[in-house]
């Protein structure tokens, strides 16, 4: 649905008399009501006796009425958090405070806006007694119980200096959106639009919500708005990245909290690319997996871009700290940071690298020494997607009443990405593929018997175009491949687990195979130099350098970087097939990991 963004205006106060209380002013707000209804009731509205973590608490009980907060993305912003991002904004902006222009594209119950007046009152040194002292403030919620909640949060923070939000709004330096903020400064309306917003700083917590709960209107819509930074399987709060740097006025700077997926994962890769061409990255903190907010669990990071349209020195540095502990949230709460200074040469609409400096010298090897893994003639596959799992994939138990002659003829062994243990594959059976091959006709009762309970299922499948052929696999042109030797992988793993298959089975959904029995690549790639490659370069579920699991997909590991001479080293392939040989044969001791690294790393060096 499309929701107009309507400006806020100044209302006369008509209610003197504070008639009634919040809870009642919230329950007569619903979803269509406009801003100068808000306004009238924030008059009527007594807010004795109200504190600010009280407001904070009624906005997010309400947004939690019926799971709204899940589906519309609000995820609860603490307050050390907000004031140090406000601290770090106004540290390293060049303007006066007072002169500066801030802009919160989803202020929810106004824990930004707040962080701002109160930020300003510290830096006057509390000597704040006029709205000139005062920035200008913009500020956007799509929740009308956000807008109203705001207001009243300003109000109670105002108030503490002898200021009033109302006279705050009558000097034009206050101005309150209701509605979708991502309508405001689209890119398909920059060149057009003759009153855009424009601020120093965007700085806010978008909302996190998943790309497959936006509906196809939405996203067509998000497509036409932001054609740019689209990306189908991008999350949502990545359009708002895009609107915040459409947002600042020259030199202008966002600074955000929010998932950090984007910085490497394919779907980041439209808005890696917006935030390269437009801006360049100023700090990063990776907050990792630490419990920042109270209802959610996601790897998150605080960072700042700055708006840049000139060439940029690919020398350039910026500030990056990466908190591992909880203890190291103490900083924010200080209001200091022990950066570490970093280059963003990797950054790149492939992924943004955040490398130490061992790191560094390592990867500069892989340029100089390296091509991709894919270019050497080594072909990545995925496992086989059945289309219906529950009809296809049984454990054996389940197939203890089927002659055991169907189930050699009809069945084939197979290997899930749980199965997958390091370095050698197992020879037994955990799981079975009912394998029913293409334009075979004569298929026994037996086997029909166990695809009819899910015949509806099979017959809704997308590939299933013949209904005849609805007990059918989908179509796959790489079967026979399995059944040569070749190296496995899971598609997520904490760690490296590449095992050499010699079983011929048939690799399942989940995870991948290189058709090739060549040991020295299955040593490279489980040695210590491949996986801290896969930690910085592939995505991950958390943060893959402190316990996350990565994403081993078929793109990142088709650019692994392989020496350019890799088929003319014989002499240190044989030597590390030969170390891999006694690990399979004696267990992967620390001695001969120790010695494998060390083969690997030669291999890369010299």
């Amino acid at each position: 649905m499309v929701i107009i963004v309507s400006k806020a205006i100044h209302i006369p106060k008509l209610f003197p008399g504070k008639s009634q209380n919040i809870d009642q002013s919230l329950d007569e707000i619903h979803s269509d009501v406009d801003f100068d209804f808000i306004l009238e009731l924030f008059y009527r509205t007594s807010l004795k006796g109200l504190t600010l973590s009280r407001l904070n608490q009624l906005y997010f009980s309400y947004a939690r009425i019926d799971s709204n907060h899940l589906f519309s993305g609000i995820i609860e912003t603490p307050e050390y958090i907000a004031q140090f991002m406000v601290a770090e904004a106004i540290n390293i902006s060049e303007k006066r405070v007072d002169k500066l222009s801030w802009y919160d594209p989803c202020c929810g119950s106004g824990v930004f806006v707040n962080a701002i007046i109160s930020e300003t009152a510290e830096r006057s040194e509390g000597n704040l007694c006029s709205y000139s002292q005062l920035p200008t403030i913009y500020a956007s919620e799509l929740s009308p119980q956000g807008i109203f909640i705001t207001v009243c949060t300003l109000e109670v923070s105002l108030a503490k200096y002898g200021l009033n939000v109302g006279d705050y709004i009558a000097t034009g330096k206050l101005k309150l959106y209701l509605g979708d903020s991502l309508y405001i400064n689209p890119e398909a309306q920059l060149l057009t639009k003759e009153d855009n917003l424009s601020s120093d700083i965007v700085i806010g917590n978008p909302p996190y919500v998943r790309s497959t709960r936006l509906t196809k209107e939405y996203k067509m819509l998000l497509s036409r708005l932001y054609p740019s930074s689209y990306a189908g399987n991008a999350d949502l709060y990545t359009y708002f990245i895009a609107n915040a740097i459409n947002s600042l006025n020259d030199s202008g700077f966002l600074c955000f909290i929010s998932p950090a997926n984007f910085f490497r994962s394919s779907a980041g890769r439209s808005i890696r690319q917006f935030v390269q061409n437009r801006s360049i990255v100023h700090t990063v903190i990776d907050l990792d997996e630490l419990p920042i907010f109270p209802d959610a669990d996601v790897h998150s990071a605080i960072y700042i871009i700055k708006e840049s349209r000139s060439s940029k020195s690919k020398t350039k540095k910026y500030r990056y700290r990466h908190f591992e502990k909880r203890e190291d949230l103490a900083e924010l709460k200080r209001k200091k940071i022990a950066y570490c200074q970093r280059t963003f040469r990797r950054f790149s609409q492939d992924g943004w690298i955040f490398e130490n400096p061992e790191e560094k010298i390592l990867f500069d090897t892989f340029e100089e020494r390296c091509i991709p893994l894919a270019d050497l003639g080594f072909k990545i596959y995925s496992g086989v997607r059945s289309g219906y799992q529950k009809a296809f994939i049984y454990d054996p138990k389940k197939l203890d009443n089927i002659d055991p002659e169907l189930i050699s003829e009809w069945f084939k062994p197979s290997l899930g990405a749980k199965e997958i243990v390091k370095w050698l594959t197992l020879n037994t059976i955990s799981k079975y593929l009912l394998f029913i091959p293409p334009r075979k006709t004569n298929i026994p009762l037996e086997i029909i018997d166990l695809l009819l309970p899910h015949k509806e299922k099979l017959l809704n499948r997308h590939e299933v175009g013949d209904k005849i052929k609805w007990h059918q696999l989908r179509p796959c042109t790489y079967y026979h491949l399995m059944g040569v030797p070749k190296i496995v992988f899971p598609d997520i793993s904490s760690a490296a687990r590449f095992s050499i298959d010699y079983t011929q089975k048939i690799i399942l959904d989940g995870a991948f195979f290189i058709p090739t029995g060549d040991l020295s690549l299955l040593g490279i790639l489980n040695s210590n130099i491949a996986w801290t490659y896969f930690k910085n370069y592939c995505s991950s579920i958390g943060n893959a350098k402190n316990k996350g699991r990565v994403r081993l997909k078929k793109v990142f590991l088709e650019k692994f970087p392989l020496p350019k001479n890799y088929f003319d080293k014989e002499e240190k392939r044989t030597h590390i097939s030969e170390l891999v040989e006694q690990i399979i044969l004696k267990g992967e001791t620390a001695s001969l990991t120790q010695f494998l690294d060390n083969a690997v790393s030669e291999f890369y060096m010299q």
